[in-house]
């Protein structure tokens, strides 16, 4: 009967395309289909045969669903609907019909009750007929013509007012029957008919006054195959009675064309497209689709790195290079970039580091770095007096502390041991020179204490006094004494030049001692 379609939820799935005939119900088997008619509202056949029936006589009516429209009425024994396309009959076939009748008019006729039958006269009686479908109070008979008049009954009452459902089936084996999804009986002899050209008529003959008239009564969803029909299929025909139809929206996000579950690849967004499913019911889902189309974007990106390049996917380069990478645009698709990538290594910014110096104090000391990326690098001196590197700033001693030459003026004593260093920075890429020391010229030196192990100077001095040790000296203490022998200051002998601040003390004079060895004391004065 008429089919109502439940939709079950898709999502990104793949179907076969199931909707050979588009206005066949998907539980209606395609394959050998010859003509089916729905009665949704006219006599149009549904398959792509187009085999449209012409009613005389009979009327819409409702179908077992309470559908109005959706079956027709046949309430005299003349009525008839008549086709527009002949066919060569075969000797395979399957019939399928839904009746509803109560009628007993005409039943004392073995003929009376006709549904379906072939016909070589398209509007009346050409003459032959054959492959003859009645229902009446004998049950259900099935006629063929051979040699003779051949028929298959079974005898069943169906002529209850309600609806049933009545499939015949015929091939080399035989005929059977089936009432209601339900096997019914076989005719083995029963296995072929005449062969003409004709019409398959639904309902009796035009022109008798007492054979083979119609069935009155309701009749429904009408189906002819070229093949006999599994028992499994005429059971999915029963069982579909009256589902509902409904209607749901598959709606897909594509990075690029895609396929939809009706085989047909979009490239563009779509909002029209429709294709129809079955459900475990066997009712028919009818999905429209929503699709959008993206698609993917590419760009190109010139790049100087220090060392290495990772970009956002996590690809490292430490190469320069051309260099191809996909990432995920704001839509969720590819974005392929391209890298035109450029690697410095941080390690040649600088090609040659400053130099020690040793200078005598009242002159000027220079200190130059120099850059593979010079005129284009930045420069930062800094400077570590015994606490740590510092940055300098163009003030007081200092000038060209952001240049690739440090000049420091009017050394003195206080810069003794002095240690710096540049940060060179070069296209985003930092490195930092060696090491440089300044020490003073301690020849120069005005009142040089010189022993064994160990010289200082100056002396006097107003602020710093540098012990120069030998080796052997590592590791021992110096100390400083007032005159009287307080101990003022102490601390480790570490490295060659050791400087000690007495800026705090007082004006006087001072003994140093150096090591264990009570001899290696010295005086100094405190200006």
């Amino acid at each position: 009967m008429k089919k109502r379609y439940i939709f079950l939820t898709l999502t990104l799935c793949f179907f076969g395309v199931i909707n050979t005939y588009a206005q066949v119900p998907s539980y209606v088997p395609t394959s050998g289909l010859v003509s089916f008619w729905p009665f949704n509202g006219n006599g149009n056949d549904a398959s792509s045969n187009n085999n449209h029936l012409t009613a005389v006589g009979p009327t819409l009516t409702s179908d077992s669903c309470g559908s109005s429209n959706k079956a027709y009425t046949f309430s005299s024994l003349n009525d008839y609907m008549y086709p527009t396309k002949s066919y060569s009959a075969t000797n395979v076939l399957t019939y399928s019909i839904w009746i509803k009748s109560n009628s007993t008019v005409g039943s004392n006729s073995t003929y009376s009750g006709q549904v379906i039958h072939f016909n070589n006269g398209r509007i009346t009686h050409g003459g032959m007929w054959c492959k003859t479908l009645w229902v009446n109070t004998s049950g259900v008979t099935f006629y063929t013509y051979q040699s003779g008049q051949v028929t298959h009954t079974v005898n069943a009452n169906i002529l209850d007012n309600n609806w049933h459902h009545i499939v015949v089936t015929m091939d080399g084996n035989g005929s059977k029957i089936y009432i209601d999804g339900t096997y019914r009986s076989t005719k083995t002899s029963q296995n072929s008919g005449q062969v003409f050209t004709g019409y398959y008529r639904i309902g009796g003959l035009a022109n008798t006054s007492t054979l083979a008239r119609s069935l009155i009564g309701d009749y429904d969803d009408i189906g002819i195959w070229s093949r006999v029909l599994s028992a499994s299929e005429i059971a999915g025909l029963y069982t579909a009675n009256c589902c509902t139809t409904t209607y749901s929206t598959d709606t897909i996000t594509s990075c690029g064309p895609y396929t939809w579950t009706d085989g047909v690849t979009y490239t563009s967004s779509n909002n029209t497209a429709k294709d129809t499913f079955v459900n475990a019911a066997g009712c028919d889902s009818i999905v429209t689709l929503n699709l959008t189309v993206l698609y993917e974007t590419r760009g190109s990106m010139t790049l100087t790195e220090c060392d290495a390049y990772t970009s956002s996917t996590g690809k490292t380069w430490n190469e320069s290079g051309t260099y191809l990478d996909t990432l995920s645009n704001r839509e969720g698709c590819d974005s392929l970039v391209t890298y035109d990538l450029t690697i410095i290594n941080s390690d040649d910014i600088i090609s040659q580091d400053p130099t020690d110096k040793n200078i005598s104090p009242g002159n000027d000391v220079t200190f130059t770095v120099v850059s593979l990326f010079a005129p284009n690098a930045t420069y930062q001196w800094q400077r570590d007096n015994g606490t740590g590197f510092q940055n300098l700033s163009n003030v007081g001693q200092y000038s060209g502390t952001s240049t690739d030459i440090l000049t420091i003026t009017n050394i003195s004593t206080s810069n003794v041991n002095e240690v710096y260093r540049c940060i060179v920075t070069a296209n985003s890429c930092t490195d930092t020179s060696g090491n440089a020391v300044l020490t003073i010229d301690r020849l120069s030196v005005p009142n040089l204490f010189v022993f064994e192990d160990f010289s200082v100077y100056p002396n006097p001095s107003n602020g710093i006094v540098s012990i120069e040790s030998k080796s052997s000296l590592f590791g021992s203490s110096y100390k400083v004494y007032s005159i009287k022998g307080i101990e003022l200051l102490s601390g480790s002998i570490t490295r060659k030049i050791t400087t000690l601040n007495i800026q705090d003390l007082a004006e006087g004079v001072y003994l140093i001692r150096v090591g264990n060895d009570a001899k290696q004391t010295c005086k100094i004065i405190k200006q």
